[in-house]
């Protein structure tokens, strides 16, 4: 989003931890708002079963009366479809930005049709490891998946998924208040 607005920084914070994924979302948004006091809520829900829209909707009727803006990100499939569009962020989070082996990654436009995205990165993060037998039982795939976005630079290969260009217009549209 750093080529949308340049001039702005954007803190993250993530309310994941704070507000489980338990009860209905209306009260998760409004718990986040009070207690986070953001200028702006990313909502992340995958689509799963529902379609793109369907699920987007809901999280606008849940945002009703929240006291800011609220983005819905919604994946076609689960967030880790959208974590597959970059190696070299995929190699970094595996703490192996160097290696050489083929991770044999779906292209960006194919990403969506995908059966098991989950599966299929944490494939990807193991084999990008290089570890031995051994040590990659002792690797964290869950911890290296929470730190690809660190490494990601170029989100446009995204651009051709569906549920990343819908969130990625709402995203601009309501930032736009703050540039």
């Amino acid at each position: 989003m750093d080529e949308n607005f340049p001039d702005l920084s954007f803190r993250t914070i993530l309310a994941k931890d704070q507000v489980p994924a338990k009860g209905a979302l209306t009260e998760r948004l409004h718990k986040v708002a009070n207690d986070y006091q953001p200028d702006l809520i990313v909502c992340h829900r995958d689509a799963e079963r529902e379609s793109l829209a369907a699920r987007t909707d809901q999280v606008r009727a849940a945002a009703d009366g929240v006291a800011c803006p609220v983005v819905a990100a919604v994946p076609v499939r689960m967030l880790e479809s959208w974590l597959l569009a970059d190696e070299k962020a995929i190699r970094s989070a595996a703490d192996n930005s160097n290696g050489k082996v083929d991770l044999a990654l779906p292209k960006p436009d194919r990403i969506e049709s995908l059966a098991d995205p989950k599966c299929e990165l944490f494939n990807a993060l193991r084999i990008a490891s290089e570890l031995g037998a051994n040590r990659l039982r002792k690797f964290n795939e869950g911890r290296a998946r929470s730190q690809i976005t660190n490494f990601i630079r170029d989100f446009s290969p995204l651009r051709v998924q569906s549920g990343f260009s819908a969130f990625e217009a709402s995203f601009i549209r309501a930032a736009q208040q703050f540039n």
